[in-house]
């Protein structure tokens, strides 16, 4: 098992239904966005083998794009695959809505480029229709020197920041004080409380109340 989990170190490791939650859309969407299915192929390339089924972090990091630009621009999917293909030939760009990027629409055209870059290399002399749009995924990242996301604030309660980071319990979101937000709202279903949860694991009542807020406020699980 552990020489089976040596490939995943460091890169976050998700099966598709956290993923989904955690990006908050569907299992069958996030399964169609990475993978594909019998309506259509997919929109990303992950960074595991497909067959297996698996999530990296940098793949999340991705559909939240997709998420994002088919909530705010109605961008359909092949135009979005489309900008992916061309910001990664044109610009050699691997896992581009992982990295800091500018996004513009041209028409019905989605366009990525590398900050500072030239958009007339992609647009030539249509790059004067091109708008820009502000993705607001962009502003939880961090990046490494390599410019790939290293880690996503996925929620914040008072002065709680809940992070995503793939170098820690494979990017599960963790508090704080190292645990796991999962491990603390489990902990309150059976201690019966916030603050008796919190004083079992010896940790604030803010962490514990963020972590609880999280999974039935934020991503919508059942309390029960």
């Amino acid at each position: 098992m552990a020489t089976t989990l040596q490939k995943y170190l460091g890169h976050g490791l998700y099966t598709l239904p956290e993923a989904a939650m955690y990006a908050r859309v569907s299992t069958q969407k996030m399964a169609r966005w990475l993978f594909g299915s019998g309506t259509g192929e997919s929109v990303l390339t992950p960074q595991f083998d497909p067959s297996e089924k698996q999530v990296s972090f940098l793949d999340f990091v991705q559909t939240l794009a997709i998420r994002e630009i088919r909530i705010m621009k109605k961008v359909s999917l092949p135009k979005i695959r489309n900008a992916i293909k061309v910001a990664e030939k044109t610009f050699g760009l691997n896992y581009p809505f992982a990295r800091k990027h500018c996004a513009y629409l041209l028409g019905d055209d989605l366009v990525l480029e590398p900050p500072g870059d030239d958009l007339f290399e992609i647009a030539g002399s249509q790059a004067q229709g091109l708008f820009r749009f502000v993705e607001g995924y962009l502003e939880n990242l961090t990046f490494s020197k390599s410019g790939l996301a290293n880690l996503y604030n996925i929620y914040k309660f008072a002065n709680v920041q809940i992070v995503m980071n793939p170098k820690v319990h494979f990017g599960e979101p963790m508090l704080p004080s190292g645990y796991s937000a999962a491990t603390i709202c489990d902990a309150i279903r059976a201690e019966g409380g916030v603050p008796e949860a919190a004083k079992v694991y010896g940790i604030p009542v803010q962490e514990a109340d963020a972590a609880y807020k999280f999974f039935v406020e934020h991503l919508g699980k059942s309390a029960a």
